[in-house]
């Protein structure tokens, strides 16, 4: 008989085989004997803060934000999702094990909203953070002084 708490322990009733897989694939096998409890993470990290902008260009820009923790009893942060907001919801653009990414591909001249999630190694999402705009640089163009002139030369 295996029943499960809202608490996230899963107890298992004696002379019972059983193992025990978490999201990533670790697995633990203990075979029967007395009442056995296994603890499992259900808890979702903190939200990433402070999300802010650190470096722009026409087509990229980088983000930085301060890590997320897991609590005493978590599995601890296995990374952030990057997500891009788009007509009401937000697209996962990216993951990075760190606490900063780097966007490329964008558009020149283009406002985006983006925001950073943590996940821990069980798989839990926290919220995701508050967006922070991003203005990419316009293209860059020639001077308007500066003009080219060809010639050719017959001979």
């Amino acid at each position: 008989l295996v029943t499960a708490a809202g608490d996230g322990v899963v107890s298992i009733a004696p002379s019972n085989a059983f193992s025990v897989a978490d999201l990533v694939g670790n697995v633990t096998t203990t075979v029967g004997g007395a009442d056995r409890s296994v603890t499992v993470d259900t808890v979702a990290p903190t939200v990433p803060t402070a999300l802010s902008l650190t470096d722009v260009s026409a087509t990229g820009a980088g983000l930085a934000w301060v890590a997320s923790s897991d609590g005493a009893s978590g599995s601890g942060v296995g990374g952030y999702e990057v997500g891009l907001d788009i007509s009401g919801g937000v697209v996962v653009v990216g993951s990075v094990t760190g606490v900063a990414a780097t966007l490329s591909g964008l558009t020149p001249s283009t406002a985006y909203l983006y925001r950073v999630r943590a996940v821990d190694v069980q798989g839990n999402r926290s919220a995701w953070s508050d967006p922070l705009g991003v203005t990419t640089e316009p293209a860059a163009t020639a001077p308007a002084w500066l003009t080219v002139a060809c010639t050719t030369s017959a001979k």
